[in-house]
């Protein structure tokens, strides 16, 4: 049950291309005040799930946590946003 609680806090995000400048969480922090108008997000950390294979025909997916349940739900509901 801990468990469960503690994913709620988390989003799955796909499509961010890969690139090995910059650091993950900042590219975030960039995409939630530009696009989303998000400002202050409390990102807690961020990562990319899976091994990493040159040959993949798409970016792996990567896993964000949230600090409060709170700060999760509004960016995944101005996540139509960033489609514009």
């Amino acid at each position: 049950m801990f468990e469960q609680f503690s994913k709620r806090n988390q989003l799955r995000v796909f499509g961010v291309p890969e690139s090995n400048n910059g650091n993950l969480k900042e590219i975030f922090q960039g995409i939630f005040e530009n696009k989303m108008e998000v400002n202050g997000s409390q990102l807690e950390y961020c990562y990319r799930l899976g091994p990493y294979n040159k040959g993949d025909k798409y970016p792996r997916p990567i896993l964000a946590t949230f600090i409060d349940a709170q700060q999760r739900n509004l960016i995944f509901n101005n996540k139509k946003e960033t489609q514009r």
